[in-house]
């Protein structure tokens, strides 16, 4: 019976022991699940902590930043200011300069003048005081006001033969003079003073003075000792002679654009004494300008290009007059502004710009010398010349349009910052436009040609003559269509004529990343994403994402199904790629890498199976890289080079 009672107390508790410890387990249970929400909930704090940390730091480098721009262009605004205010003092100086000049001539003239007259009692020493005086106002030299003495001694000794003959003339009344008394004299004298004070004025003024041709073939116009000194080695060659020299004192060039081929053509005819230059330009100088530009210095980034070549160039030659136009030139302004210069210098860079500048030069009746370089290439050649006068006339030059009726797709005009230019290239084209300004000027009746440099050609210059103009050319024939009147009307787009700009907006926003995104994609899952650089090869070798291959964009364009091919024989040599990788795009700003994606994305391989099957591999495409390389170096990687 016992037996039983333990039996049933040992049922009887069984399960309130079992109850105990379900309990118990389960309250083990809860407490671990609380612990790991607690855990859970105090990672989600210390990363939302660490965000906001990292979103104050950037906000404060932000504002840092920020403001540090606000006083580098304050700094700017003020050495700005200060070149403006120094060049109008210099402008003011020269005038004063130039006013006590022409003084100081008036006042050596009439001393002169009065020395002559003083010695008029002795004329035998009279040629011998007037050559010594002026001789020594003009420093000892063989010329004497830059006439040769050969020619002031032939024009004193008809002054003095004058002279002589009226005072044979006047002997007999200054006998009757003096016998009717010295009032009568002294009236004579002064009458006779006088007369002589004209001649001799007349004599001074000297046949170089005075206006339209002279008589006298050993006659020059006023030309100082100075010029003679400053050109005088370009004058004693027979293609230029003192006449040529003349041309270039009076006329006017204008030059469109002070980039690598303004400076040079501004430099070299500057130097050579053109009397008007003007200088159009709306773009401040930039670091990247330096190793092209030859006017600018590292001191002067970030100032006007106009003011600051303005300087340098009055630096070179200061006894020319500059005009400055600090704008960007349109097709609105460009007639009135062309009717002012004799010659006009395209050296822009756009493709827009140049075919404006043609219809000006063509509507305006002005030669225009054109050049352009990229890379290790240059062209050039004189358009317009002689100028179209829209009659048929056979002999007239072409214009731009002639040479290129359709302007270059924009894909396909790729700019000095896209493609690179070497300095030296810019710097022969620019020197060549100068030369063939002066030709201009100097002997303007030449036949149009075309030349090529290319600078690792065994054979450099390529000479090819120009086709006339064309006889149904919209600007330049008898069939033209656009105007002076359609121009300043500002009706014609260039811009949409040349193709416009390039829609880079071939993609969905899922379609694109930023750089910090793809940064963490390839650090988090290397073998399952890589970057494509659509940059040319020499670009990629300057400088590239960690990681990333190279396929040019030149040769996704040439043939997208091509570029998939060669685009996965890269990748197959790629050892720690997964299976199936996703390619990703970038280029240097994230334009180029767009346009590469959308080719891709529409070709035919693509569009068929979406995806590109290769070797052992299938590889998705993916996103493009907002801001490219270059955001990639301001955001990422500081190290890598800034071209």
């Amino acid at each position: 019976m016992e037996q039983d009672e333990d039996v049933d107390m040992t049922a009887t508790s069984s399960p309130s022991l079992l109850k105990r410890n379900a309990s118990n387990s389960s309250g083990d249970h809860d407490s671990k699940i609380s612990a790991g929400l607690d855990q859970e909930a105090m990672e989600e704090e210390e990363s939302n902590r660490r965000e906001r940390a990292v979103m104050e730091r950037i906000e404060q480098e932000a504002s840092a930043k920020l403001d540090e721009e606000i006083r580098q262009e304050e700094k700017m605004n003020r050495k700005e200011r200060a070149a403006r205010e120094q060049l109008e003092q210099e402008i003011i100086e020269d005038k004063e300069g130039e006013e006590r000049e022409q003084l100081n001539i008036e006042e050596k003239e009439m001393l002169l003048m009065d020395k002559a007259i003083s010695v008029l009692p002795s004329l035998p020493y009279f040629h011998h005081h007037i050559i010594s005086k002026r001789r020594r106002l003009d420093g000892g030299h063989g010329m004497v006001d830059d006439v040769p003495d050969v020619s002031l001694f032939k024009n004193t000794i008809q002054t003095l033969e004058s002279v002589i003959e009226r005072l044979k003339s006047d002997l007999t009344r200054m006998e009757a003079a003096h016998a009717r008394g010295s009032a009568e004299l002294g009236r004579w004298w002064q009458e006779s003073k006088e007369k002589t004070r004209i001649e001799l004025k007349e004599w001074m003024k000297l046949p170089s003075r005075k206006a339209g041709k002279a008589e006298d073939q050993d006659s020059r116009p006023s030309y100082r000792q100075s010029k003679y000194q400053k050109y005088g080695r370009q004058m004693c060659m027979p293609e230029i002679g003192f006449d040529g020299q003349i041309k270039l004192t009076k006329s006017k060039v204008l030059i469109v654009g002070l980039g690598g081929l303004g400076c040079p053509a501004a430099g070299y005819l500057a130097r050579a004494g053109v009397g008007t230059l003007g200088l159009v330009d709306g773009d401040t100088v930039e670091t990247s300008n330096l190793h092209r530009q030859t006017l600018y210095l590292e001191e002067d980034v970030g100032q006007s290009k106009v003011l600051t070549a303005y300087g340098r160039l009055r630096q070179m030659n200061s006894r020319i007059h500059y005009e400055r136009y600090d704008y960007r030139l349109t097709p609105e302004k460009a007639p009135k502004l062309f009717d002012q210069y004799d010659v006009i210098l395209d050296c822009t860079d756009r493709q827009s710009s140049r075919y404006f500048i043609s219809d000006a030069a063509v509507v305006t009746r002005k030669p225009l010398v054109h050049a352009s370089a990229l890379g290790t290439m240059g062209q050039f050649m004189v358009l317009n010349n002689p100028p179209s006068l829209i009659d048929g006339n056979a002999h007239q030059g072409p214009c731009y349009r002639c040479i290129f009726p359709k302007p270059m797709r924009p894909e396909n005009s790729r700019s000095c910052a896209e493609a690179g230019v070497l300095g030296p290239v810019v710097g022969v084209m620019g020197i060549v436009m100068a030369m063939e300004a002066i030709k201009l000027i100097t002997q303007p009746n030449s036949t149009p040609w075309y030349m090529i440099y290319n600078a690792y050609s065994k054979e450099p210059f390529k000479m090819l003559n120009l086709n006339r103009k064309n006889q149904n050319c919209v600007a330049c024939s008898e069939k033209c269509t656009i105007t002076r009147e359609l121009l300043e009307s500002g009706s014609l787009d260039y811009d949409e004529f040349c193709g416009g700009r390039i829609n880079y907006d071939v993609l969905e926003d899922h379609q694109r990343m930023s750089v910090r995104d793809c940064k963490r994609l390839m650090d988090s899952k290397p073998q399952e994403h890589v970057l494509v650089d659509v940059r040319d090869k020499v670009q990629f070798d300057i400088g590239h994402v960690k990681g990333s291959i190279n396929l040019p964009i030149s040769t996704i364009y040439q043939s997208p199904d091509a570029g998939l091919g060669a685009l996965g024989q890269e990748l197959d040599f790629q050892p720690t790629l997964g299976k199936n990788p996703t390619v990703h795009f970038i280029c240097r700003y994230g334009n180029d890498s767009r346009l590469a994606l959308r080719q891709i994305l529409d070709s035919q391989r693509i569009r068929e199976h979406g995806t590109l099957d290769y070797g052992r591999r299938r590889y998705l495409m993916g996103m493009d890289v907002i801001g490219g390389y270059d955001a990639w170096r301001k955001e990422i990687d500081p190290w890598l080079p800034d071209y």
